[in-house]
């Protein structure tokens, strides 16, 4: 415990020298302030701390570290060493004279290099595990040598993992010449921390061996000082700029042809591929605010916005995992109703029952003869149709986040790789493997690296749509027989599941005490399969051949009632049941977490197609804006109107319906306003 403390009052003397030094420069090298600094650093002295830093030189015997940066390292040692001494005879000495002046000055760049370096971070009984130091004073360094701003990643000695799962690695900011950040070959697997990029900055760590941190050095991640274009980069940029200078020349054709030659024809082919990227029609489509074309499943469009919002939340509010800190990032689960964002899982069940609905309601709503569900020209179209929408979006969005992904590479990034993965990873992955993203393969390959891996869902949702014809197929033809494989393929998912519970022993939930040792096994394995994820699909399938049977049945309002609390209860019970589970609180069995994973999606989905299938989500949704938007803006607005046009008015008089009202714009507007009979609420 001594030695520990000894090292940190080391640790800290350096800070007060350095900040003294600097200081003393702003104030003219005052007597006073030079005083000071030589004070601190006879303490230093004293206390052997410049010994150690000769411990550098320990690195000279280690062969596996490149001769440039022995070199470079020596260099900085010896800066480092040289200010210091120099510092120690001002003391002696009552003064610096001017060459000692210069030796500081000459060296400073070792004093500042090191104080880019992360430092004992606050927050330690927090578990803060990222200690951040000075990138900028790093870059804007000047020194003998290159340098650049690291990441160096530690594990303990004794201990690299919690009773939670998690991996203790310590990520330590460095500043460190740029001979010992490059690329010397690969290592396996430490400690749990994978060393893929073997740098020399963690051997010249180690070679410090400093006393009372019981750490080794494993791996760096580095910010790149520099970024140049590829070629993969200007074919890209080039490729794009084409059709930005399409939509801007389509754009200006035709808002000239729709103001000024409204009744020039547009029918030809080739004036209409050039309009097709006319941000003028095409906008105004987009932000068409008129009737819903019949047949519209109203309810779908809140509930795919509740849906999306929800995502973007989960995400958004999950970057915290990465927070330097640790224990405050786990409490955020203690409240009951965090579950709302640690299980925000099932906004994806959501959409893939809503994508099931909407090719079923499609398809049947069209009321499609028995020629046409057996003309292999209709699926042929079906595949078609779907493969020519989706994949060029994807694929372009996909090709900009290669080229473009190096240029986003920063401090921020270099700290939590390991953590979420490099970015370095994550280019060649899309450079090795797009072409899994465009047939849509690419969540079938394990824990092997994927091509922007949030394209999961777009893989699962095309399987899912491959394998659709069967059932819309044989709903058509066979109605009893169609549900009846609906039902059978839900319930081999249902088994399928359970068997790998058991067999993989997978969490509840990806979010909780509990799940941090089986991530990886838990996405591979369950959450980005679609034999696993296709029973909302299945039941959408249900629902949408449902909604195109014609007027619903009148239920008794008993019926409607209880329907209603039993979906509610089953969507609560669904997102709020594993909250003891995601609090660690409560550890489930193989057999209750296979029934979770299975029934709560289940559910979820069967309670998500009541509200659809009532039409009520739009109705709630539209009540609800309107109150709070008449209660917050329009009321109180029509009540100031009504005062401003009282204060510039005349005096109040009676109001006819004659040519006094109408010279009088102030007194018209008041007058209809006074007339209205409907409340503006349910006007709104």
């Amino acid at each position: 415990m001594e030695s520990k403390l000894t090292s940190r009052r080391r640790r800290l003397k350096i800070h007060k020298i350095i900040s003294s030094y600097m200081f003393s420069k702003f104030a003219e090298d005052s007597p006073e302030f030079i005083k000071n600094v030589v004070v601190e650093t006879k303490v230093l002295n004293s206390m052997g701390l410049v010994e150690h830093f000769s411990s550098f030189s320990r690195i000279k015997n280690t062969t596996d570290v490149s001769e440039q940066c022995k070199a470079d390292v020596a260099v900085f040692e010896k800066s480092l060493l040289t200010f210091f001494e120099t510092l120690v005879e001002c003391r002696v000495n009552d003064g610096c004279t001017d060459e000692q002046k210069k030796i500081l000055d000459e060296n400073m760049y070792a004093v500042k290099q090191i104080d880019a370096f992360g430092k004992l971070p606050a927050g330690i009984l927090e578990m803060t595990l990222i200690s951040s130091g000075s990138y900028t004073e790093c870059r804007d360094l000047i020194a003998p040598y290159n340098v650049q701003y690291c990441y160096a990643d530690a594990v303990f000695d004794n201990q690299t993992n919690t009773a939670i799962g998690m991996n203790m690695g310590v990520k330590i900011a460095v500043c460190m010449p740029r001979s010992c950040s490059e690329e010397v070959g690969h290592l396996p697997s430490i400690d749990g921390i994978q060393a893929d990029r073997s740098y020399d900055i963690p051997k010249v760590i180690n070679s410090l061996d400093i006393e009372g941190i019981p750490l080794n050095f494993v791996h760096s991640n580095c910010v790149p000082t520099s970024v140049k274009p590829t070629t993969a980069f200007w074919i890209f940029m080039s490729f794009m700029a084409v059709f930005v200078v399409w939509a801007i020349v389509a754009t200006i054709v035709d808002f000239v042809l729709s103001v000024y030659y409204p009744k020039k024809s547009r029918e030809s082919t080739a004036m209409r591929i050039l309009l097709s990227y006319s941000v003028y029609t095409n906008g105004a489509a987009i932000l068409e605010t008129g009737p819903d074309k019949p047949g519209t499943l109203k309810s779908l469009a809140s509930i795919r916005f509740i849906s999306m919002t929800w995502v973007v939340a989960g995400h958004t509010l999950g970057q915290n995992a990465f927070s330097d800190s640790v224990l405050p990032v786990l409490s955020l689960w203690n409240p009951f109703l965090s579950t709302t964002i640690t299980n925000a899982f099932f906004s994806v069940d959501t959409f893939f029952l809503l994508s099931g609905i909407l090719v079923s309601y499609i398809f049947f709503k069209s009321k499609p003869s028995a020629r046409f569900v057996k003309n292999p020209f209709t699926w042929v179209m079906f595949y078609v149709h779907r493969y020519l929408r989706l994949t060029p979006p994807i694929m372009i969005f996909i090709g900009f986040y290669t080229v473009i992904l190096p240029f986003t590479n920063g401090p921020w990034t270099a700290s939590v790789e390991g953590i979420v993965g490099s970015l370095e990873d994550s280019i060649e992955a899309c450079q090795k493997y797009w072409w899994r993203n465009l047939l849509y393969i690419n969540n079938l390959f394990g824990n092997s690296p994927e091509c922007y891996p949030v394209a999961w869902y777009l893989a699962v949702d095309t399987q899912l749509y491959v394998v659709a014809p069967v059932f819309l197929i044989t709903l058509a033809l066979w109605p009893i027989l169609g549900v009846a494989l609906l039902v059978l393929c839900g319930a081999a998912s249902v088994a399928y599941v359970y068997a790998i519970t058991f067999r993989d022993d997978l969490p509840a939930t990806v979010v909780g005490a509990f799940a941090f040792q089986k991530t990886s096994d838990f996405f591979s394995e369950y959450y980005e399969k679609p034999w696993t994820r296709c029973t909302p699909y299945l039941i959408g399938l249900g629902v949408g051949y449902l909604l195109t049977m014609g007027r619903k049945p009148k239920l008794h309002w008993s019926v409607i009632s209880s329907s209603w609390a039993i979906a509610a209860a089953v969507a609560l019970a669904s997102l709020y049941g594993p909250h003891r589970y995601i609090k660690g609180d409560d550890n489930w069995s193989e057999f209750i977490r296979s029934t979770y994973n299975n029934f709560s999606r289940i559910g979820w989905a069967l309670a998500v197609s009541w509200y659809i299938y009532r039409v009520i989500p739009v109705v709630v949704l539209s009540y609800i804006f309107a109150f709070i938007w008449s209660c917050l803006f329009e009321v109180p607005v029509v009540k100031l109107e009504k005062m401003l046009i009282e204060s510039i008015s005349p005096a109040k008089k009676e109001v006819k319906p004659n040519h006094n009202i109408n010279n009088n714009p102030h007194e018209r507007i008041y007058a209809y306003d006074k007339q209205q009979k409907e409340p503006y609420q349910i006007r709104f």
